[in-house]
């Protein structure tokens, strides 16, 4: 998985590097479920239609575009997600409502 170092502004205008994967392709037109997404694997979040699904998404910090990297998935239960520094435990009832796609 090739990576490049890339730079962000934080909301307290702190600059902040993050190590971020390269995109497969910028037109790749394969999207799924979060909840299909394997273990160490980095996705990019796509767009959410569901007014409150991507309200919730909203909540959490996760917004359209957004690198996610699956740190775990428990058995019949949860997806662990990193997205920046953060870490979170969402449903798979949820993680079937969020489109991902798919990062080298």
């Amino acid at each position: 998985m090739a990576s490049v170092l890339t730079t962000v502004m934080a909301p307290d205008e702190v600059l902040l590097p993050l190590a971020t994967p390269q995109i497969a392709s910028m037109a790749s037109p394969l999207v799924y479920p979060l909840a299909k997404a394997m273990v160490g694997q980095w996705v990019r979040l796509g767009c959410i239609l569901d007014p409150a699904i991507q309200l919730l998404a909203m909540r959490l910090g996760l917004s359209e575009g957004a690198l996610l990297r699956v740190k775990a998935k428990l058995p019949a239960g949860p997806l662990v997600v990193v997205c920046g520094q953060t870490e979170l435990a969402l449903g798979r009832e949820l993680c079937h409502a969020i489109p991902v796609h798919p990062l080298e």
